[in-house]
């Protein structure tokens, strides 16, 4: 709920804030292309989360994180 309070007051989309927020902590990118454009960034993180995990952990850990909260909560 923050996160799209966020984006739709400041007209920002949610892949955008999680581009900046976790770039400080990235060491690389997941595709060459994933710097193109914040969603593209956004969906191949979230490839990486369930088909290379430990890829994404290693390359970008703050959205390794942010994901895994993700899941954990939709699974409750």
């Amino acid at each position: 709920a923050v996160w799209s309070g966020i984006a739709y007051a400041n007209r920002v989309p949610p892949s955008a804030l999680l581009w900046h927020a976790f770039a400080s902590q990235r060491r690389g990118l997941l595709r060459p292309h994933s710097s193109d454009h914040p969603c593209e960034y956004v969906a191949d993180a979230l490839t990486d989360y369930f088909e290379r995990k430990a890829r994404l952990r290693s390359l970008d850990p703050a959205m390794h994180a942010f994901m895994q909260a993700v899941f954990a909560l939709s699974n409750r």
